[in-house]
């Protein structure tokens, strides 16, 4: 069932996390997408497409990639 395969919460970064962080959350809760968010509200989603355009820059911030 799909309602079986949904997480409860989303995954989620504030703006000012660095990508490494995002990368590391993505993984392990082995989700689509990372949400961004900047004072509780939101700002973008990342995915794995973002993270290989990064060219694995992880020294960036995880808001230069959903702008």
């Amino acid at each position: 069932l799909i309602a079986e395969a949904m997480t409860v919460a989303p995954v989620t970064c504030r703006a000012a996390e660095s990508l490494r962080i995002g990368v590391a959350r993505l993984l392990r809760s082995r989700v689509g997408s990372v949400h961004v968010h900047r004072d509780d509200k939101p700002v973008g989603d990342v995915t794995p497409q973002h993270i290989l355009a990064a060219r694995y820059d992880l020294k960036s911030e995880i808001l230069d990639l959903v702008r």
